[in-house]
C-alpha cells in the first residue's frame, strides 16, 4: 500500500471538515462499508452486483481501515454538488405554515412509537427535506415546486405525493401522475426502504435525501420560546444530502425486496411485517446534470 494514496478512514472526517462539510462518523463509516444483499434473503428482478460501497477503494491492515484519497475526493466533490444549506429561517417557515399538522396528536403506529415531541421533530425534519429539494430543483432547473403545508382530508391515510404542483409565470399547475414526486428522507443508512403498502402510490418519481442537522435544533427552538437564547434565524441548522432519484419502474427492476435490512443494519432480529423495496444509496446516485435533465420535463407547455 502506498501511504501517499491512502488515509485512515477517520481522516475522512477532517477532509470533509476542510471543505465545510460536517457529517456524523456513523455516516462516514457507512460510506466505506461494503454491504451485501444475499440472494437467499433479497429478491431482485435484475441480475446485478449484490455488493455495494459508496467509497470503493478500501484496504484493511489488521483492525485498521484505510481509504483511497482520490475516491474520498470524488465523494466530497459529489457532496458539494448535491447539498443544500438549511437555516432556522426554514424551520420558522415550517412552524408558521404547518400549525394544524404540528398540533395534531402523534400518528398511530408512528415509527418508534414517538411521543408528541418526537412527532413534531419528525414532521419538521420531513418538511425540511421538501424545502431543501424544492430549493435544489429551482437552482438546477429553474422549476418552482409547491411545498404543501395543508392537512390530509379526514379518513385519508396518505397524500398523493410531496410535489404535485409547480408554479409557472405566477400560476400553479397540477402535475400528471407520471411527474408527481415523493421525497423520501432517511435518518438511517439506506436511501429507500419502501413498504409494499405504498407501492400503489399514484405518482412516479422518488427523490431520496438525508438530513445532516444539529441534534439540538428543537431544544434551541424551545429556548427561544422561553426567551432564554439570542436567536439568529440565518444561523445554519445543517444541510441536506441529495442521493438521487428513481422512477417506479426502475425501482421495481433494480431494488432488493426483503423483510429486513441486510446484515448488521437491521435494528433487531425481527423481520418487518411488510416486504420492502430496499435501495442502497449507490443505486440512486445522480449528478446535477441528470437532475437538470429531469427538470426539463416540468417546464409548463
Amino acid at each position: 500500500m502506498d501511504d501517499h494514496d491512502y488515509v485512515p478512514w477517520k481522516e475522512v472526517s477532517n477532509m470533509l471538515n476542510s471543505e465545510g462539510i460536517t457529517m456524523a462518523e456513523k455516516y462516514i463509516r457507512f460510506a466505506i462499508d461494503e454491504i451485501s444483499f444475499p440472494a437467499k434473503l433479497f429478491k431482485c428482478k435484475t441480475k446485478q452486483n449484490r455488493n455495494f460501497c459508496i467509497i470503493p477503494s478500501i484496504r484493511k491492515h489488521g483492525n485498521r481501515i484505510f481509504v483511497k484519497k482520490d475516491d474520498v475526493r470524488k465523494y466530497i466533490e459529489n457532496l458539494k454538488q448535491m447539498r443544500v444549506e438549511l437555516t432556522y429561517k426554514d424551520v420558522q417557515e415550517i412552524v408558521k405554515k404547518y400549525q394544524l399538522v404540528l398540533k395534531r396528536p402523534r400518528k398511530r403506529a408512528m415509527r418508534g412509537q414517538r411521543n408528541f415531541t418526537g412527532k413534531i421533530e419528525d414532521e419538521i425534519r420531513g418538511k425540511l427535506g421538501e424545502i431543501g429539494i424544492a430549493r435544489f430543483c429551482n437552482s438546477v432547473g429553474g422549476i418552482q415546486f409547491v411545498v404543501d403545508f395543508s392537512t390530509l382530508e379526514k379518513g385519508k391515510l396518505r397524500d398523493e405525493g410531496d410535489f404535485i404542483e409547480v408554479i409557472t409565470h405566477g400560476e400553479k399547475h397540477s402535475l400528471s401522475n407520471d411527474l408527481k414526486i415523493a421525497v423520501k428522507s432517511t435518518a438511517g443508512y439506506f436511501a429507500i426502504a419502501l413498504p409494499e403498502n405504498e407501492w400503489e402510490w399514484p405518482g412516479n418519481i422518488y427523490i431520496s435525501v438525508r438530513l445532516h442537522i444539529e441534534e439540538s435544533f428543537l431544544f434551541k427552538l424551545i429556548n427561544k420560546g422561553l426567551d432564554l437564547e439570542n436567536f439568529e434565524l440565518n444561523q445554519q441548522i445543517g444541510w441536506l444530502e441529495i442521493f438521487g432519484y428513481i422512477t417506479k419502474s426502475e425501482m421495481e427492476q433494480i431494488s432488493f425486496q426483503g423483510t429486513r435490512l441486510p446484515g448488521k443494519y437491521h435494528a433487531s432480529n425481527e423481520d418487518w411485517s411488510k416486504t420492502n423495496y430496499i435501495m442502497h444509496p449507490m443505486q440512486l446516485y445522480r449528478t446535477r446534470d441528470e437532475f437538470r435533465e429531469l427538470m426539463k420535463k416540468y417546464v409548463h407547455k
